[in-house]
């Protein structure tokens, strides 16, 4: 599956606790259960990189303040 939004985003929302990913260009990704405990304290206007990962799954990354990475896998809503 190609998509095209792989690259650098803004968050523009984060809903269902975390399970669902709106970028600023409304693209929407679905988390995987396991990761959205992760991805529920991103919020807005977070900066967050998509990367390719195994087949038709991605990796959403963002840097916390201290320089950690968050990683979250993720599939591509629309």
């Amino acid at each position: 599956m190609f998509c095209n939004n792989i690259g650098k985003h803004t968050v523009k929302s984060v809903k269902d606790s975390g399970k669902i990913i709106v970028m600023s260009d409304n693209s929407k990704w679905e988390v995987y259960s396991l990761d959205k405990f992760t991805s529920k304290a991103w919020g807005f206007a977070d900066r967050v990189t998509v990367k390719s990962d195994i087949g038709s799954k991605f990796r959403i990354e963002r840097k916390t303040r201290n320089g950690k990475i968050e990683k979250v896998r993720a599939t591509f809503v629309n």
